[in-house]
């Protein structure tokens, strides 16, 4: 199908509009894969009135079918001011634009394109393209002769039947689950098409629309258009871009019930990203105004009464009052806080005395090759001498490790047929307890047994407890108010769960300050053991001896060869040191050797230029895939910034890209597994030469460059500090802009979070 729609003249066609004609898609030049844009070729049969001059490669190929000789017209097609969607090889095509020529050859610029078809030969190549192996070239004839004499050309009018998948069936002789995956193939792409149509006019990345038709797949369209606002929620957006998506379709309205609610959901995913539990109504009122402020809408301030009004749309949001003033919450939070509060109650309320022999420790130093210290031997008793939560804190270099590797022993001789169970936070933390302890270590969402379906979950509960006598989490201050309910929940009566962390370390990602909380717990109902005494090593690093001093606030460190502070003046200083430093550390057969670290992602030292730079001057691979302003190669150490409990990737695991496969999906290595990044995950991926030190938490590495950067001055705390010198094993270098070091040790910003757990469990007298 060729159209000439209207000729200005041969020698300059850029007024476009002018063509429309079908093909099927060949090869990518050049294609960003998140904003769309790129140049592409496309082969068709069609002849153009300019005559073969148009067609950058001719090729005569004999029909299979009806054994005839066909000239194929490989056509360029400029699509960067008209973002597409991923397309495969084969994809029937229909394009719309005109053709204009630069530098001696004709290109096809594009206006739209649409995944459609109206022709035999063009479906052939779509069939046998790869993209149906379970498709035989046979099969797949007798399914074009079929559309063919029941006039279905038009493969999406087709795919779009109810019986589609039926129909397939008996034309082609394969079973209903092939049929039903051969539809949605195609159904997949074109619904792609048409979601990232609407997306792409807000400037909204490709990988949403991939996203939005795997959580809602046909429906994904009609969902998008119908309620921009729930469908961007769900899917990551945020409410500038969904006004957009309103904006587009002429339904933006700024008192919209969906826009408030969507408002007062981003306010309160922003207060949960601040770590607190809750917040006045006052003071959700003002930021519910500040995230539209932010949106560039210029109408009046929401009323206080509108945003009441959200309150009686929804169940996730709900408000309380007491003496004081309103306060609310997330429910989902509030249910969490109170559940936490009930199974702690119901662990600790059976703490019957169980018999221990003192010389299960002098068997558990043998075992483990050392002599432990006198508080690491009061843990032991401590721990196994009751059933229920016990707590065991310590910073560097206090034992944590040896002193819970004994224990278990201890407590394997003590009880032979009970199960043990370790886990942590994240892959990278659970790997790094199985290194250190020598047994089995899972995430604690792995110990759940924590399965999406949908917008909900499957995992374990009171209902299916976790089949373990004795559980120990490791990297407990990384644990939000929500996985800490789910998994106390799930821990059967009678069970005993160790709690093992670091308070001086930062507090968790997502709302609440369970280990701080917790800690507050009067020993009767949670017995603590608080690891304090350091073991120097003769010759060892005085990263342990700095991070002491860092906790009590003194500014003179120790330095030498194992703990280096560089001095600079400015962040342009600051990372030109940097790249110094990378050129001669840097190993790319052990490319996590080394890690920089920053407190901030923006700024001229920050992780995302640091990224950018680095990236430049470490990684020589030209296998890559452009994505945004850059771009990923093979080799490129990369850290995930989402949980994906189906792919069983989090927040904070990090890896390395293998290789990069012909539909240009990244194969990488984490936690020495592979895993294929399809297009609705390459939002949840980012740079790692350099990561943030809340994104390192729960990591180790030999050696550490901690960027100190004067600004955001909000960022200069000691807690995160002390975090990032700690993630050091053998040698940690400072990169200190000004005074920035100093105002970090010295600035205390810990333990501030609001939250409930504390004041509920006071209310039940266990503190």
């Amino acid at each position: 199908m060729t159209k000439y729609l209207e000729m200005k003249g041969e020698k300059d066609m850029s007024n476009l509009c002018q063509w429309s004609f079908e093909g099927y898609f060949a090869n990518y030049i050049f294609h960003n894969e998140k904003t769309g844009e790129g140049i592409f070729k496309i082969c068709t049969s069609h002849s153009f009135l300019m005559g073969d001059a148009v067609a950058d490669r001719i090729v005569v190929k004999r029909d299979a079918r009806t054994k005839k000789d066909i000239t194929w017209r490989y056509i360029i097609c400029d699509a960067t001011k008209c973002p597409t969607p991923f397309f495969s090889k084969g994809t029937p095509l229909i394009i719309y634009g005109g053709f204009t020529r630069e530098k001696e050859r004709w290109i096809f610029k594009l206006n739209d394109v649409r995944m459609e078809s109206h022709d035999e030969m063009t479906l052939s190549n779509y069939f046998n393209s790869g993209n149906f192996p379970e498709l035989s070239y046979q099969q797949s004839m007798a399914l074009i002769t079929y559309l063919r004499d029941t006039k279905q050309l038009n493969i999406i009018q087709f795919a779009e039947q109810e019986n589609a998948a039926v129909i397939l069936k008996e034309v082609c002789g394969v079973n209903k689950e092939t049929a039903k995956n051969i539809i949605a193939v195609i159904m997949k792409t074109k619904m792609e098409e048409k979601v990232f149509r609407i997306l792409s006019k807000a400037n909204i990345s490709f990988p949403y629309a991939a996203k939005c038709v795997k959580y809602y797949g046909n429906e994904a369209f009609k969902q998008l258009i119908n309620d921009p606002y729930k469908t961007g929620y769900r899917i990551g957006l945020h409410l500038d871009e969904c006004d957009k998506i309103m904006r587009h379709l002429g339904k933006y309205a700024p008192l919209d019930a969906s826009r408030l609610k969507f408002a007062a959901f981003e306010t309160t995913r922003r207060i949960e990203n601040n770590g607190h539990t809750w917040t006045s109504l006052n003071d959700f009122a003002k930021a519910v105004n500040r995230t539209i402020i932010r949106t560039g809408d210029d109408s009046n301030n929401i009323e206080l009464t509108s945003v009441l009004s959200v309150f009686y749309q929804t169940r996730e949001l709900f408000c309380k009052s007491n003496k004081k003033n309103s306060i609310v919450y997330n429910r989902k939070i509030y249910d969490a806080e109170n559940n936490a509060v009930e199974n702690i109650i119901r662990l600790t309320s059976n703490r019957e005395k169980i018999p221990f022999d003192a010389r299960l420790i002098r068997k558990s130093e043998k075992a483990c090759g050392m002599s432990y210290g006198k508080q690491q031997r009061e843990a032991f008793p401590k721990i196994l001498e009751s059933k229920g939560i016990k707590i065991l804190t310590g910073g560097p270099g206090t034992g944590k490790t040896t002193t819970i590797k004994g224990i278990i022993l201890a407590y394997q001789e003590m009880h032979p047929k009970d199960v043990v169970k370790l886990c942590a936070p994240t892959g990278r933390a659970a790997q790094r307890m199985a290194e250190s302890t020598e047994m089995p270590a899972c995430t604690v969402h792995r110990l759940l047994n924590y399965t999406p379906y949908g917008e909900d979950a499957n995992f374990k509960d009171a209902s299916d407890p976790i089949d373990a006598d004795l559980i120990v989490v490791d990297e407990v201050s990384m644990l939000d108010i929500s996985l800490f309910s789910m998994l106390i929940d799930a821990i059967k009566t009678g069970a005993t769960l160790v709690l093992v962390g670091d308070i001086h370390q930062l507090e968790s990602v997502g709302p609440g300050a369970v280990l701080h909380d917790l800690l507050d717990i009067n020993d009767k109902f949670i017995p603590k053991c608080m690891l304090t005494d350091v073991f120097r090593q003769k010759g060892g690093s005085p990263i342990i001896d700095n991070s002491k001093r860092i906790n009590e606030g003194r500014t003179s460190l120790v330095t030498g060869k194992d703990f280096q502070i560089i001095q600079t003046k400015t962040e342009t200083e600051s990372m030109e040191k940097v790249k110094g430093i990378m050129k001669k550390y840097y190993d790319p057969k052990d490319p996590f050797k080394i890690q920089i670290l920053c407190p901030s992602r923006e700024g001229i030292s920050g992780v995302v230029n640091q990224n950018t730079i680095l990236q430049e001057c470490l990684n020589t691979s030209k296998d890559k895939i452009f994505y945004g302003k850059g771009c990923y190669k093979v080799n490129d150490k990369i850290i995930m910034t989402k949980n994906n409990y189906e792919a069983d990737y989090y927040n904070g695991d990090i890896g390395i890209i293998r290789s990069i496969d012909k539909n240009k999906q990244l194969h990488v290595e984490i936690r020495e597994k592979e895993y294929v990044l399809t297009r609705d995950m390459m939002e949840d991926i980012r740079l790692a030469y350099g990561m943030t030190i809340h994104k390192s938490q729960g990591s180790e590495f030999p050696i550490v460059i901690v960027v100190m950067p004067m600004k955001p001055k909000i960022m200069l705390v000691r807690n995160l500090l002390y975090t990032a010198i700690t993630r050091a094993k053998k040698q940690c270098i400072i990169i200190n802009e000004g005074t920035a070091l100093e105002t970090a040790i010295k600035t205390i910003q810990a333990g501030n979070r609001r939250t409930r757990l504390k004041t509920l469990l006071e209310q039940r007298g266990m503190c």
